[in-house]
């Protein structure tokens, strides 16, 4: 569904509720996110002429499909975004309006984008923690990663006890 200005000054109101239907050139935006299920964008578009502004107040619901960032295994994950932006046709320095920087205003490919914005680059199916020492590195599951933390002293503690056995030894 793509608006052009004069399409959003004739009606500045416009209630949406769309399936979400990606091209290959837009899916190719985001390498992790391989398919989407009965995603649905449900909401208002309003456009202020004064910015020469649309307002998207919407939600995104529905399942994606991405890819394991650790096992490269694809994954369903369910979403339920809520869409609160404006877009202008003109430039603003003001940040919290993005700069459409073209004649049409796409819902689908802005959506799109409020999807990728809000899916982890590192996104895994498990909520594992790599832990680094030295040149060696382990990957823990939540539990194991739980463990090892409270086996591990915290190197400020010891630094703390260096400093006090110093001011001791000097008499402060």
């Amino acid at each position: 569904m793509i608006y052009t200005e004069a399409d959003l000054i004739k009606q500045p109101i416009i209630t949406i509720e769309t399936a979400l239907i990606i091209t290959d050139e837009l899916l190719a935006y985001s390498p992790n996110i391989k398919a989407l299920n009965n995603v649905v964008i449900t909401g208002v578009l309003t456009y202020h002429a004064s910015l020469n502004a649309v307002n998207v107040v919407a939600t995104i619901q529905g399942e994606i499909v991405v890819e394991d960032a650790r096992t490269l295994e694809h994954f369903k994950v369910p979403i339920n975004l809520k869409w609160n932006d404006e877009y202008s046709f003109k430039f603003f320095k003001k940040s919290d309006i993005n700069y459409l920087n073209e004649q049409n205003f796409d819902i689908i490919k802005y959506a799109w984008d409020e999807i990728i914005m809000n899916i982890p680059i590192n996104l895994s199916k498990n909520s594992d923690k790599i832990i680094s020492g030295d040149s060696t590195w382990q990957v823990f599951l939540e539990d194991e990663f739980a463990a090892y933390q409270a086996t591990q002293v915290d190197s400020r503690w010891e630094q703390l006890h260096e400093k006090l056995v110093k001011t001791t030894k000097e008499g402060k």
